[in-house]
C-alpha cells in the first residue's frame, strides 16, 4: 500500500454515452496489442481495405470494449489527442497509419449512440438516437424530407378534423405576412424556413409539443435522408452507429414485436452493407457470441434472430 496506488481515474466503467464529450477517458486510454488489433479492423473498414460494415464487438464485462470505441469515435469526430496517437504509434504502427490516413483524409462520420429504451419499438429507438446525436453535434437543422411532408400531413388532418385549430393557425400565419396556401406550396418545395415557422407554431397549438418528424417516419429512409444532407451539406463522410448494451436488449425483449424489431435491424444491416455514396457503419456490442443467445430465448424469437446475425461479423 506505500509502494503502489491505483489511479482514480481507472475505478471507473466507461460509459459511451456520459463519456462521448470528455476528453480525460480518452487521453487515459492504454493501447494493448489485442484492442489494437480490433481498431484496426474497423479503421481498414473505413479506409476502404476491408469490406464488413456491420459488425459485432464482443467481450466480457471489464474488458475494455466501450473505452476502445469511445477512441475511435474520437478517431471518427477528427479529435483524437496527441498524447494517446504517440502510445498507439509504440504499440501498433500499422493501427496509427491508419488513424493518420483517416486525418488527412479528414474523414469524418456522425456518431449515432442506440440504446434500448423500454416500451419503444427499434424504429422508435434508432430514430431517437439520431435525433439526439444531431442535436448534440449541433446539426438540429437538418431536416429529412419526411420533415416537409409530416407538416403537410399534419396541416391537412387539422384542416379536415380540427376547424379551430386550423383557424387559429391560419392567424398566426397572417402575423407573419403569409398565408397557409403559400406555406404549404414552400414546404411541398421543400423550403427550409417555411418548415422552421411552421416548427416555431405548432407548440403554441398543441400544448407546448415539440414537432418531432423523425419519431414518426420510417427509419430506412430517414437514416438515407440525413446520411445524404450530412454528406453534401456539412463535409461528412456517413454515420457510424453503436448500438451498446446489443445483450441486454436481447436479453430483456419480450416475444411481442421482436420479429419486427429484427427486420428493423436486418434492413438497417443492408443498408450498411449497400456501399452506396452515402456510408453508414453499424456496431452491436455484446457480452457473449450471437450463437450463445439461442439458449436463452424463445425458438420464434431464434427464428427472427437469424436475418440479423447472417448479415454481422462477430
Amino acid at each position: 500500500k506505500e509502494v503502489i496506488r491505483i489511479d482514480e481515474k481507472f475505478q471507473h466503467s466507461i460509459n459511451l454515452k456520459l463519456d462521448q464529450m470528455r476528453k480525460e477517458p480518452i487521453e487515459n486510454y492504454i493501447p494493448t496489442q489485442a484492442s489494437m488489433k480490433i481498431l484496426c479492423e474497423y479503421l481498414g473498414e473505413l479506409t476502404g481495405k476491408k469490406k464488413e460494415a456491420s459488425t459485432m464487438l464482443i467481450g466480457p464485462y471489464g474488458k475494455g470494449k466501450s473505452h476502445l470505441l469511445l477512441v475511435l469515435l474520437s478517431i471518427l469526430s477528427c479529435d483524437l489527442p496527441q498524447s494517446v496517437f504517440e502510445k498507439i504509434k509504440i504499440t501498433d504502427p500499422e493501427t496509427a497509419d491508419l488513424v493518420t490516413q483517416i486525418r488527412k483524409e479528414n474523414k469524418k462520420y456522425l456518431p449515432v449512440l442506440v440504446s434500448s429504451v423500454p416500451g419503444f419499438s427499434m424504429n422508435q429507438i434508432l430514430l431517437f438516437a439520431l435525433r439526439e446525436a444531431l442535436e448534440k453535434n449541433g446539426l438540429s437543422d437538418i431536416a429529412p424530407e419526411t420533415a416537409f411532408t409530416e407538416a403537410l400531413r399534419i396541416l391537412e388532418k387539422w384542416e379536415k378534423e380540427y376547424s379551430d385549430v386550423y383557424a387559429r393557425f391560419c392567424e398566426y400565419l397572417t402575423e407573419h405576412q403569409t398565408d397557409v396556401q403559400d406555406l404549404k406550396k414552400n414546404l411541398k418545395r421543400k423550403h427550409k424556413q417555411s418548415l422552421e415557422l411552421f416548427k416555431e407554431l405548432y407548440p403554441m397549438l398543441t400544448a407546448g409539443s415539440t414537432f418531432m418528424p423523425l419519431m414518426q417516419s420510417e427509419t430506412i429512409r430517414s437514416y438515407q435522408q440525413i446520411i445524404r444532407s450530412l454528406t453534401e451539406e456539412c463535409g461528412y463522410e456517413g454515420i457510424f452507429i453503436i448500438f451498446d448494451e446489443f445483450s441486454k436488449y436481447i436479453e430483456g425483449h419480450e416475444k411481442s414485436g421482436f420479429a419486427e424489431d429484427m427486420k428493423t435491424l436486418q434492413d438497417m444491416c443492408e443498408l450498411a452493407d449497400s456501399r452506396k455514396e452515402e456510408q453508414m457503419y453499424l456496431t452491436f456490442v455484446a457480452h457473449k457470441s450471437i450463437h450463445e443467445y439461442v439458449k436463452s430465448i424463445d425458438s420464434e424469437m431464434i427464428h427472427a434472430f437469424r436475418g440479423v446475425e447472417g448479415r454481422l461479423k462477430e
